[in-house]
């Protein structure tokens, strides 16, 4: 899954964010697809595995076998496998090590679960690729394929009866299979709404950043200037202090004297059409990256919080 971490509203951290969010959208468009395998099939998004923040996009279990899916957007792109290289327009990527370990991790951890060898298959799903080439299979059996090919996989051959397929969906359903400690145990509702207050918080102060990052961008046009000031008291002579007409030989205060300001520099004060425009479209960015940011702060916690809690509430 796609990660980002951090604060603000510009710099790598807004790249982060991007980065992050066309991979949600990548798992979300997987999720979808998965959906259409019908009766006799169990998925599960998001599977948080171990004791550090990680997790398996997608888990499947069905008749013939168990696969871990892990989603990848890459639009427009071309795709080279061999061995354990995966290539993105030419620039080698760690897909292929990564889906080999998060096979065999929940191999490991459902065999234990299920009372039975699990064999895992580990699955690279591609979102909008438009080229998929290779010399090579990939290594320790990884699959590498269009997101739209994972309905195939009904069309493998059973590798589990009935009743292994059983065991294995209840393994999988129970939260203690995947993690020794529960993410969100049940009952724990204050760490829940400690979470979502939190969430709310850093949307309302990403937000101001916005506002202010905006406000600055703007030009302004300058207030009403004073004509003129002076410091000369009223019952003295022009240019004289009070001392001085006493009698005292004073040095005469100068007069302090603000012009206004031409209509020519008023006029090149205003920004041009362009430059208005410009700065409305860059607002409008940064206004996209918060939501992004909440929209990504939901997703973590109905995935990681709400639905591991449900699972573990309604596992056998």
């Amino acid at each position: 899954m796609a990660e980002a971490s951090g604060s603000g509203v510009t710099g790598d951290t807004s790249e982060a964010r991007s980065s992050w969010y066309t991979g949600a959208l990548g798992e979300f468009t997987v999720a979808g697809v998965l959906a259409g395998l019908g009766e006799g099939w169990t998925v599960l998004h998001s599977v948080p595995v171990g004791n550090a923040d990680c997790d398996i996009d997608h888990v499947v279990v069905g008749p013939p076998g168990v696969f871990t899916i892990n989603s990848k957007h890459h639009a427009s792109a071309s795709i080279w496998t061999g061995g354990w290289g995966l290539f993105v327009n030419g620039s080698k990527t760690g897909h292929i090590p990564k889906a080999v370990a998060e096979a065999q991790r929940a191999e490991k951890l459902l065999s234990e679960a299920a009372g039975l060898t699990v064999p895992v298959v580990a699955i690279i799903a591609v979102v909008g690729a438009d080229k998929f080439s290779g010399e090579a299979p990939p290594a320790e059996g990884v699959l590498v394929m269009p997101h739209t090919d994972l309905l195939k996989l009904r069309d493998r051959r059973r590798e589990f009866s009935d009743e292994q397929v059983q065991r294995i969906d209840a393994a999988a359903a129970r939260s203690t299979t995947w993690r020794s400690k529960p993410l969100a145990p049940d009952g724990d509702r204050d760490s829940l709404i400690a979470f979502l207050a939190k969430m709310a918080a850093d949307a309302s102060v990403h937000n101001r950043a916005v506002n202010a990052a905006a406000t600055a961008a703007r030009v302004t046009p300058p207030g009403p200037v004073p004509w003129a000031a002076t410091s000369v008291p009223s019952s003295a002579p022009f240019g004289t202090s009070r001392k001085s007409a006493r009698g005292m030989t004073v040095s005469p205060k100068p007069v302090t004297t603000v012009t206004a300001p031409s209509r020519s520099r008023r006029a090149r004060a205003k920004p041009s059409l362009g430059r208005r425009i410009g700065l409305a479209f860059f607002e409008l960015g940064l206004r996209l990256v918060g939501a992004a940011a909440v929209m990504g702060a939901i997703y973590f916690a109905v995935m990681h919080i709400l639905l591991p809690a449900f699972l573990a509430q309604t596992a056998p």
